[in-house]
């Protein structure tokens, strides 16, 4: 092969290169708008979760009350039957 040749041919491999390497800067460009949907998705996944848990916990707190209560709603059930 001779020097001329062997130009022609790193100069072709170099060519591919370049567009290879131009195919990767675009998909890399779509990175920073994947990531930021991303974000966004997972910003409105914990805003949902949070707002569950005010529900969860007053809940809690009702049932907490009507635990707490039911001693004081036995004895007087109990009281009635005896009365």
């Amino acid at each position: 092969m001779t020097v001329e040749e062997q130009i022609t041919e790193l100069r072709g491999q170099i060519a591919d290169l370049r567009e290879r390497l131009s195919h990767l800067e675009q998909e890399w460009q779509g990175i920073p708008d994947l990531i930021e949907a991303r974000l966004r998705l997972t910003d409105s996944r914990v805003a949902a979760l949070s707002a569950d848990m005010v529900g969860v916990k007053r809940t809690l707190g009702d049932l907490r009350g009507e635990v707490q209560a039911l001693p004081r709603v036995l004895a007087d059930m109990l009281a009635e039957r005896k009365g």
